[in-house]
């Protein structure tokens, strides 16, 4: 097992399809290019303090072909049923899991659909097709100015915090 380190990773996962996903995240890694607070290798560049207080060392997308779960690495999460609060941790892969139709399970507890907001991660993790990926940040909190921006971008999205 890795050790816990202080890097973090903020993960900021739009809801949507996969082509919509993926063709919004790139349009905004290319107007953070264009703005100068990105080069076109990811680094990082001062303009990014207006996304994240005190910046971030690079941006990268993560553009998977499937669904994926975005969590923390470092000690790990919680995750339990909404309806029931029952520990549903052993359904969360079948959820990502091309071979369950549609990704939908109920807890074995009450019967509740986990899909669509049936579970709660403690700390918060969200499914997705994709994320931009800020790493090495100076602080976990999006701006004022960066939450507005990504919703104009991206539409509805979930931010998660990933130690690495």
């Amino acid at each position: 097992m890795p050790h816990p380190s202080s890097r973090l990773d903020i993960y900021i996962v739009p809801q949507g399809g996969r082509r919509e996903v993926h063709a919004m995240a790139r349009a905004l890694f290319d107007e953070w290019v264009l703005a100068g607070w990105v080069l076109d290798d990811g680094s990082g560049m001062p303009g990014m303090e207006e996304v994240v207080p005190r910046g971030c060392r690079r941006v990268r997308l993560d553009l998977p072909e499937s669904r994926v779960l975005y969590a923390n690495q470092q000690g790990g999460f919680r995750a339990q049923c909404m309806g029931c609060g029952a520990s549903v941790a052993q359904h969360v892969t079948a959820l990502v899991s091309p071979a369950v139709p549609n990704g939908k399970v109920n807890c074995g507890q009450c019967g509740c659909e986990l899909e669509g907001g049936g579970v709660k991660f403690s700390p918060h993790a969200a499914f997705g097709f994709g994320a931009m990926v800020l790493c090495d940040v100076g602080s976990f909190e999006l701006t004022p100015g960066a939450k507005a921006t990504l919703t104009r971008a991206l539409g509805p999205y979930d931010v998660v915090g990933k130690r690495v």
